[in-house]
């Protein structure tokens, strides 16, 4: 008598079967009927902030591997070729980098990915101060433009605004809060998960902080504008996420000062902004020699080097790319 078919369960399509002298097994399957594959590309949309972790390159470099023809992209001048190399943009050099060099062929610059000079120390020098730098900073654009809107707002609420419920000063709870009302938005640091007195303490011209960090206001009150460079602000988030700790101030080397080093915060190590600090080359084997990995052995380095060090030697280097992001 024939015996009804019913569908296999889970259970036996697990198990693996013989045909012929090869055995064949089924994929593993979650207790949701997903792969392994699908099951990482959804982990991949599981989190809290930020973009996903697969987004840290821009978008011409990954659609470069997925795309035969030339690309063409709003961060670029140029279609992207084969036969072209992806650069990022050095808009502080002297001259304006070329499109085509006899040795080295066609390039493609890449707008929203721009490599600067640190500027982070100054060197005593018997003429004055020199400004050296001990790396170069790699930052996206877009995110640099995030930055700029939310700490020209904080300024604005700070300068212009009154303190709800009738308070003397801002605490940082308040600001935060008014800053999501007027906006809509829950701000650069909590997007990219910076803390929110790190990252008021990265604009060390326009905030001041009183009272233990307890309270904020203008460093200059007469001046109801950020005052300083958002490309400085950039540099301090990079080394903060190098070192754990913004600095307050630029370090002046041949000065004879010893400076204490300020309080870390291990999440600044953390953080998810597509900014990134690299050391120039001979500093690393310099500290790779001496044994010493903490900021304050550049001191060291740069007073042995004499004033000719750090001049800008960002074109010796190979930009550090934004692939250990994230």
């Amino acid at each position: 008598m024939l015996q009804s078919a019913s569908a296999p369960s889970l259970e036996s399509t697990k198990k693996s079967f013989f045909e012929g002298s090869r055995q064949l097994s089924v994929t593993h399957l979650s207790e949701f009927g997903e792969t392994v594959h699908q099951a990482l590309q959804k982990s991949l949309g599981q989190r809290s902030n930020g973009g996903p972790f697969e987004h840290i390159r821009t978008a011409p470099f990954r659609l470069r591997n997925t795309r035969s023809c030339d690309i063409v992209h709003s961060s670029m001048e140029d279609p992207l070729a084969s036969y072209k190399t992806l650069e990022p943009l050095h808009h502080h050099y002297k001259y304006g980098q070329r499109r085509y060099h006899k040795d080295h062929g066609y390039k493609c610059f890449d707008t929203d990915t721009i490599v600067v000079a640190a500027r982070d120390h100054l060197l005593k020098s018997k003429t004055g101060l020199l400004r050296t730098s001990t790396g170069s900073v790699t930052y996206s654009d877009t995110h640099r433009k995030k930055l700029e809107l939310d700490g020209q707002e904080l300024t604005r609420i700070v300068a212009h605004e009154g303190i709800p419920g009738g308070g003397h000063a801002w605490t940082l709870p308040k600001l935060e809060r008014v800053f999501k009302e007027r906006t809509g938005r829950v701000g650069f640091w909590n997007h990219y998960e910076i803390p929110f007195i790190a990252f008021l303490r990265s604009f060390v011209k326009t905030f001041a902080f009183y009272n233990h960090g307890e309270f904020v206001k203008l460093l200059n009150t007469r001046k109801p504008t950020v005052m300083d460079d958002f490309e400085d602000v950039l540099v301090r988030l990079a080394k903060a996420r190098e070192y754990g700790f913004i600095e307050q101030t630029t370090n002046i080397v041949g000065d004879g000062l010893q400076r204490q080093t300020p309080v870390g915060l291990p999440e600044l190590k953390r953080h998810r902004a597509k900014i990134t600090f690299r050391l120039h080359d001979h500093i690393r084997d310099q500290q790779a020699m001496d044994g010493m990995s903490s900021p304050t052995a550049l001191q060291r380095c740069m007073s042995r080097a004499g004033p000719e060090f750090g001049r800008d030697q960002s074109k010796e280097t190979t930009a550090t790319e934004l692939s250990a992001l994230g």
